[in-house]
This record gives structure tokens, sequence and C-alpha cells, in this order.
């Protein structure tokens, strides 16, 4: 009896775990991976597509490994040198910007992104996964908190992965982060 109520609630524990937090319903999205990425890096990327896919219903993402076509709904993800990064981001107060993300710098296409994920060693790990699913975040159009109309300047720490700030945000995808959806 005793592992049968053990395996119940280990069950229920599973479902919550994986219940969506939103009503509306998520899109495919293509993400093209680039062959210059490190097996670590790609499968902290895959991880953070799940964590995504997880809290966003019907949200699915299909994985090319290489270059494709660019199309709507198409992430190209590539690794980048934070330093490449820093230089080409003019918001990045005070050395902080490790990810960017170019979302739609095509004139054809109303929904693609270059997602530059910045090449961390493996002491900032952490760091790397949440700054890969951040990334994401903004590759499917969700913005920082403090960017939005109207602007949340004083978001709650660690309540939204979004967040600008590395200090201020979740360290995961949360219900906020997926109700902006």
């Amino acid at each position: 009896m005793k592992k049968l109520i053990k395996g119940f609630l280990t069950c229920i524990a599973i479902a919550a775990m994986c219940v969506s937090c939103v009503d509306t319903f998520g899109e495919d999205y293509t993400v093209y991976i680039s062959p210059q990425m490190s097996a670590p890096m790609t499968e902290e990327l895959l991880q953070g597509l799940q964590e995504w896919e997880r809290k966003v219903p019907d949200l699915h993402f299909n994985i090319v490994y290489g270059w494709g076509e660019v199309c709507d709904h198409c992430i190209l993800v590539q690794p980048e040198s934070v330093d490449w990064i820093r230089s080409r981001f003019s918001k990045c107060g005070k050395g902080k910007c490790i990810g960017l993300t170019d979302r739609n710098p095509s004139l054809y296409y109303k929904d693609f992104s270059i997602v530059y994920l910045g090449t961390l060693d493996d002491k900032q790990e952490d760091g790397r996964r949440v700054m890969i699913e951040h990334e994401m975040g903004h590759a499917m159009g969700l913005e920082h908190p403090q960017d939005q109309n109207p602007p949340d300047n004083n978001p709650a720490k660690g309540t939204q992965l979004m967040c600008a700030d590395y200090d201020c945000g979740a360290h995961h995808v949360t219900c906020v982060d997926a109700q902006q959806w």
C-alpha cells in the first residue's frame, strides 16, 4: 500500500512539473543549430527549448543541425564570443551582456531571429543555461518587463526569466514569462 501511495504521489509531482502556465497555444518553430556549437552548449540549448515547451501548450521546436532555408518561425542559433556580442550591442551596460537576439533582421520574414549565444567557460554553466532560455524568449518575440508598454521597472526579483538584468531575473522559465505569450 505504501508503494502504491508513493507511486501515486510521484505521478502527481511529475504531472505538476509538466503543467503549462498559459491558456493560449504556442506555435512551431524551426531551430537551426550552428555546426560551431559545442556539445555542452547544444545540450543546454535543447534543455532550454524543452523548458519552454513545458510552459507553453503546443509550442514545439523542430531541431535542424546545420543551416537551412530562412523562413517565418525560424530561429538560427550560433555561438559568438562575449566580446563580439558586447561590441555590437550598445545597451550592454557594465559589460553584462552575454547573449544577443537579432529579431526580424529580414525584410521578407516577419517572425525570424538570429540568436548569438556567448561562449562561456564551464565555470559559468549556470549562467549559460539562463542566457540560452532568455535569448530564446526574445527569439519568440518576448520582451524584458522593463521594455513592455507600460513598462514594469521594478519586477519582483526572481519572478521573470525575461528580466533585463541577470540579478533580478529568475533562473528558469516562469509562468510570468509564458503569460507574455
